[in-house]
C-alpha cells in the first residue's frame, strides 16, 4: 500500500514479509546447494574412475590377444623355428613388426600412465613378448611383459 504525506514523501509499506526475496540466498542455502554438490561428487567420482580402469584393463586385454594371435600367424608362417615338445620359444615385439603383423598402433599400451609402478602398467609400448610353448604337439601362446 502506498501512502503519502503532503504529496512530498511517498512511504511503501510491506505487511506481506518479501523483503526477504530482495536480499539473496542466505548462507544456510548455500552451504546445503555445496553439500548436495559434495555429495554428488563423491558418488560419481569413483564410478567415473572405475569404468575408465576397466574400460582400460579391456583394452590391454585385447591388445594382448591381438600380438598373441600375430605370434600364431608368424609361428605358421615359421614353422621351422617351432620349439620342440617341453621347450618354450620366444617371438618378440620386433619380430612381429618386421614381418609387418602389427603395426605401432598395436602395441601401444592402452594402461600406460606415467606415475603407475605396476609392471603392465611401466612402459608407454608393448615391449616383452609372446612365450610360445609346445606340449604334446600343443602350442599355447602368452604374452610376458620381459622375454627370458
Amino acid at each position: 500500500k502506498k501512502h503519502s504525506i503532503d504529496n512530498k514523501l511517498s512511504l511503501n509499506y510491506n505487511y506481506s514479509g518479501d523483503n526477504m526475496k530482495n536480499k539473496g540466498y542466505t548462507l544456510v542455502e548455500l552451504l546445503a546447494v555445496f553439500v548436495i554438490l559434495g555429495i554428488i561428487i563423491m558418488i560419481s567420482v569413483p564410478a567415473i574412475t572405475g569404468v575408465i580402469s576397466s574400460s582400460k584393463s579391456k583394452a590391454y586385454d585385447e591388445q594382448v590377444k591381438i600380438l598373441e594371435n600375430a605370434a600364431r600367424t608368424y609361428m605358421s608362417e615359421h614353422s621351422k623355428d617351432l620349439p620342440d615338445s617341453g621347450s618354450p620359444f620366444n617371438v618378440t615385439i620386433d619380430n612381429l613388426k618386421e614381418s609387418g603383423l602389427i603395426s605401432e598402433e598395436d602395441i601401444k599400451n592402452p594402461n600406460y600412465s606415467s606415475g603407475s609402478e605396476e609392471p603392465k602398467k611401466k612402459n608407454q609400448y608393448f615391449n616383452g613378448c609372446i612365450k610360445v610353448t609346445n606340449t604334446n604337439n600343443k602350442f599355447t601362446y602368452k604374452y610376458q611383459d620381459e622375454c627370458n
